[in-house]
């Protein structure tokens, strides 16, 4: 079984990852727009919601780096267990939820056809992939 503190890391670790790709895709949808406004066109239509919500989740993904980071300084402090089991279980349900949503985005990302926008499928594949290993790994 893995240790608490080895298990937040993990989970730390994700968090970062899943906050790279969601950069990718800001960074395409970004140059998407940047080659429309070049060509003087109007840029396809989907393009802001998809922005939209990659920046809401990126910044979900700070606070739950946060969440889990305070978690792992409290455990690596030696405070007392019990709040130490209550803070974790917290840090982790609430990034599970985190995760669960930037899955649920990768997931509509990765059906998403939008004329312009160049998406790498590993930015969903590999985040999709993540996250089903960590939320595996959970206890």
């Amino acid at each position: 079984m893995m240790q608490d503190q080895e298990r937040l890391d993990m989970w730390l670790g994700a968090v970062g990852l899943l906050r790279a790709k969601l950069s990718l895709v800001m960074k395409a949808i970004h140059e998407t727009r940047q080659t429309c406004r070049q060509q003087m066109a109007r840029a396809p239509e989907g393009l802001s919601p998809l922005m939209a919500q990659a920046q809401e989740l990126f910044v979900e993904m700070l606070k739950a780096g946060e969440f889990v980071s305070t978690a792992r300084d409290n455990l690596e402090q030696k405070n007392t267990q019990t709040f130490d089991e209550y803070l974790e279980s917290w840090a982790v349900t609430q990034t599970e939820d985190r995760f669960r949503r930037v899955g649920a985005y990768l997931s509509e990302l990765s059906e998403t056809r939008i004329p312009g926008l160049n998406l790498d499928p590993e930015i969903w594949e590999e985040g999709l992939k993540l996250i089903d290993e960590v939320l595996q790994n959970r206890k």
